[in-house]
């Protein structure tokens, strides 16, 4: 399985979306188009890409602190 994301809550975004006078999500979208080329030009393909502001990744997140 092959998983990988953005994260529009990380301090790096943050700062680079302040930087470039965008939010956290702008940001992660601007930036996702530019992997998403490299990505094909590789051939490679997840079998899930993730985002942190997306209803089902908020949701498990909650859910993991309940769990505990």
């Amino acid at each position: 399985m092959y998983i990988c994301g953005t994260d529009e809550y990380g301090t790096a975004t943050e700062t680079k979306a302040l930087e470039e006078g965008l939010t956290p999500q702008q940001i992660c979208d601007k930036y996702f188009k530019l992997h998403d080329e490299v990505y094909k030009w590789f051939d490679i393909s997840f079998d899930h890409f993730g985002r942190t502001t997306t209803p089902n990744q908020t949701k498990y997140f909650i859910n993991s602190f309940h769990y505990y």
